[in-house]
């Protein structure tokens, strides 16, 4: 990942991922801080749990992601509140399963500020 890609996801991450089993990104698009979405395929192939994920916490929301990445449901959804250096930050988690085939799947999270 190039040194831009790495300054913008050590933000507050917001946005919408497709990721394989693995956590492996397939596709993203990251919101602005004017509130935009724009697709960022610089970070297609990297780890979002390893290398893109910034916030202290990120193994509790790996755990979650597991939880569905192995159950059957289709969706769910939930609050979560990202730990970082300067303080927590709340967001909505949307998880999607998509089925590729009969036999793989791949998986949209989007992370967004919650609805008041």
């Amino acid at each position: 990942m190039n040194m831009e890609a790495k300054r913008q996801t050590e933000q507050k991450l917001m946005g919408l991922f497709e990721l394989d089993d693995e956590g492996t990104v397939l596709y993203s698009s990251l919101e602005s801080s004017s509130g935009y979405m724009y697709r960022e395929a610089r970070l297609d192939g990297a780890n979002f749990f390893t290398e893109i994920a910034s916030f202290i916490n990120k193994e509790d929301f790996h755990r979650r992601f597991d939880l569905f990445r192995l159950a059957d449901t289709r969706a769910c959804s939930f609050g979560f509140t990202c730990e970082y250096p300067d303080g927590p930050f709340s967001v909505k988690v949307v998880m999607a399963r998509l089925f590729l085939d009969r036999t793989h799947s791949s998986f949209l999270i989007h992370l967004r500020k919650p609805t008041a």
